[in-house]
């Protein structure tokens, strides 16, 4: 497994070599797989609209994946000769087709994860569970942000009286929507739309709340992991005080015994 993270991190020794970001950043190297190959295959020219932005949105994840491997590796040039700039060309905007060739880090991040044991995988995935569930949030929202932009405007785009009719307004739709805000400026007006309303409503409220809940748990963390580093140092000063102290009452007792020892000699001497 070493050579295939080496390949896929630039350096053994970063941190998103966990098997949770692994797993999380090859899913979306296969959603934007699919989205880049079906831009190039689907005809309707609104759903185009709504890939190509989705598109955008996985090339600026996978920048900010290059940027954390980038700031992360230990040694950058070499990142940057051997692979960084692999990943800095598939990251260019408004190129679906260079999306395509993330296939290779499919690829590799599998195999990856394949020559990893099972229990393996549900032990990181446990020690962190939050990582990991926050991970699987945001593969849930892409999904029902890429269905939902896709399916509202199929049949609200040749409804009369549509608001929504282009790509760019199915995901300002599908954003609004999922986020719970509800502006109100663009409302579907078919049955169908107003079902598929009614189901992202319900999913962006479930992953807004568990959003909201892993960033309640995560500063609680730091602030339970602050104290007990606070603690922790706290009992070292007083190990250090009770070492200095124990060193103190040695000395003092060398000092009592050298000084009984020579009234000893002192006593024998006058005796003698």
């Amino acid at each position: 497994m070493d050579n295939d993270l080496m390949f896929l991190t630039g350096d053994r020794d970063i941190d998103t070599r966990r098997t949770t970001y692994f797993m999380f950043i090859t899913a979306v190297a296969v959603l934007s797989l699919v989205v880049a190959v079906s831009y190039y295959l689907v005809p309707d020219q609104e759903i185009k609209q709504v890939l190509f932005i989705l598109d955008a949105i996985y090339a600026l994840i996978f920048l900010i994946d290059f940027i954390l491997r980038l700031v992360k590796s230990a040694d950058r040039r070499k990142y940057l000769f051997w692979w960084g700039w692999f990943d800095l060309v598939t990251v260019l905007p408004g190129i679906p087709l260079l999306r395509i060739l993330r296939s290779l880090r499919i690829i590799l991040g599998s195999r990856a994860l394949w020559s990893m044991a099972p229990q393996e995988i549900i032990a990181e995935a446990r020690e962190r569970f939050a990582d990991s569930f926050l991970f699987v949030t945001v593969i849930i929202g892409l999904l029902v942000l890429s269905i939902g932009s896709i399916l509202i405007v199929s049949v609200e785009a040749g409804a009369p009286g549509a608001e929504i009719t282009t790509g760019g307004d199915a995901m300002w739709w599908s954003l609004v929507t999922m986020s719970t805000v509800g502006y109100g400026d663009e409302v579907p007006v078919t049955t169908p739309g107003r079902v598929i309303g009614s189901f992202m409503i319900i999913i962006g409220v479930a992953l807004f709340t568990t959003i909201t809940s892993y960033l309640a748990s995560n500063f609680s963390g730091r602030g339970l992991r602050k104290e007990q580093r606070q603690q922790l140092e706290l009992a070292m000063k007083n190990q250090d005080h009770l070492e200095e102290l124990l060193q103190r009452v040695l000395t003092l007792e060398e000092k009592i015994a050298e000084k009984l020892d020579v009234e000893e000699i002192s006593g024998d001497e006058r005796d003698g």
